[in-house]
């Protein structure tokens, strides 16, 4: 959903999966750390594609979307689905 929504461009990714995980935007903090995490994991996934590794990928990818983007995408969301924010009402 959040590629169908957002399409290519990984700010507005993060932006829609914050706001589909969470029902708010991300802190400034928040967007730097992903940013972080999607610079750091493309490249763990870039090698473990060019060894031939199967990826998480989602079920459709649309036109324009790298599928190595598409699987940091994936991981992205579980890791918003599995945080406490997501998982316990404060």
């Amino acid at each position: 959903r959040v590629l169908r929504e957002a399409g290519a461009d990984l700010q507005a990714q993060i932006e829609r999966a914050y706001q589909l995980a969470y029902a708010r935007p991300p802190t400034a903090s928040e967007k730097d750390l992903a940013l972080t995490f999607f610079n750091r994991h493309q490249k763990i996934l870039a090698k473990r594609a060019e060894a031939s590794e199967k990826l998480a990928l989602p079920a459709e990818i649309p036109a324009g979307v790298d599928t190595v983007q598409a699987a940091a995408l994936v991981d992205f969301c579980l890791m918003l689905l599995n945080s406490n924010e997501f998982a316990y009402r404060n």
